[in-house]
């Protein structure tokens, strides 16, 4: 990474690096590997405890006191939360026990524009749909080719424009001799029966949200801006 930075960026400038994710071990050991990188708490996760603090009730404290860097007011408004809902002793300590423990990396968060990203959304609709997390297997070059293409078309490429040129130029117009009686009947064997494959009835597959539930859309929102109140 130090090597593909360097070619990137040139030699002689070494540009402040933002490691960005749940604060897992394995993602906050990365500022140990790359130069001048710290980690910062996407703003998925960093909403996620705060609301499990927070419950039903405002979390706008909270979020003033991680703003301005300020634990005796953070600890304080967890002290008022405990007394007035002590039912709601687990999800309460469980987010105050995260944020206070990635403390720096939630502050970043909420007060460096430009440590902001959309990452968890974007992997999460944009990879993961239809790469593993939606009954999907792919070899390595399958995975690559696939995971290029979808970037292509959601950063505006027309993919269809871009295949028939890149055939054309190669010469390779020609249409595949495919018997589609016997792909039709291997399909039907292989397919998983637990799986919808039909895009309409797609919302009910296991694990997947609902899309007209707008849950997608605000994974991307609280991933990529400050207001994720």
């Amino acid at each position: 990474m130090n090597q593909y930075i360097q070619q990137a960026y040139g030699a002689e400038q070494t540009p402040e690096v933002v490691i960005k994710g749940d604060a897992a071990p394995w993602i906050k050991a990365g500022t140990n590997y790359i130069a001048q990188s710290t980690h910062v708490v996407d703003g998925y996760h960093a909403s996620q405890y705060l609301r499990k603090i927070a419950g039903k009730g405002t979390s706008r404290v909270l979020y003033d006191a991680l703003r301005a860097n300020g634990q005796a007011a953070f600890v304080q408004e967890i002290q008022r939360k405990l007394r007035t809902g002590p039912e709601r002793k687990k999800p309460i300590m469980d987010g105050y026990q995260y944020i206070l423990s990635n403390w720096d990396g939630v502050h970043k968060a909420l007060t460096q524009p430009d440590a902001t990203s959309s990452m968890e959304g974007h992997v999460s609709h944009m990879l993961s749909e239809r790469m593993s997390s939606r009954c999907m297997g792919w070899s390595p070059v399958g995975a690559e080719q696939v995971a290029r293409m979808r970037t292509y078309i959601a950063n505006g490429g027309n993919l269809k424009a871009y295949a028939q040129k890149r055939f054309a130029s190669g010469g390779q117009m020609t249409e595949l001799n495919i018997n589609r009686e016997v792909l039709k009947k291997e399909w039907n064997f292989r397919k998983l029966k637990y799986c919808t494959y039909i895009p309409e009835k797609a919302d009910d597959m296991p694990g997947r949200e609902s899309t007209l539930t707008g849950g997608w859309m605000r994974l991307i929102e609280n991933g990529g801006y400050q207001h994720i109140m």
